[in-house]
């Protein structure tokens, strides 16, 4: 059994209804083959997976199918990521130093260093050392390219 099938069986209630909100963030007027393979693994047993596969893709090669799969996982790993990202308060400040290394890297320092501060801050409310550590070390390359 592979990753995806078990990702979408362990989803609750709220989850899947997040997800579908967020996989419908485009207006498509079309049946979407990601939300079809979703409810098919919801309630379908993965050794169905053939059978569902000949169904969406007849006669073609595999590759259709992988890359449907691939943004399925995709798409479930952003829609639990921007679900639960204040749930715990070291995700929250991962997101924090990710906010700051995307804003760093457009040259917008400033808004970078709003995202650093916010880290530091997070990482040392739960005492995590270690991302305190990589904090640090991106305040100094921070403040290294500041001065270029």
């Amino acid at each position: 059994m592979d990753h995806l099938p078990r990702l979408v069986k362990a989803l609750n209630k709220e989850q899947v209804r997040y997800f579908k909100l967020f996989a419908s963030r485009t207006q498509q007027s079309f049946e979407r083959k990601d939300i079809k393979l979703f409810d098919f693994l919801r309630k379908n047993e993965e050794d169905k997976e053939e059978a569902f596969l000949q169904k969406l893709y007849p006669g073609e090669s595999k590759n259709a199918w992988y890359r449907l799969r691939n943004r399925l996982l995709s798409d479930l790993n952003k829609s639990l990521s921007v679900l639960h990202y204040e749930d715990d308060a070291f995700v929250h400040a991962c997101h924090m130093l990710a906010l700051y290394k995307f804003f760093f890297s457009k040259n917008l320092l400033e808004e970078a260093s709003y995202y650093l501060r916010r880290c530091e801050r997070s990482a040392e409310s739960i005492e995590n050392y270690e991302l305190l550590d990589i904090v640090f070390g991106n305040t100094s390359a921070f403040h290294m390219s500041h001065y270029r």
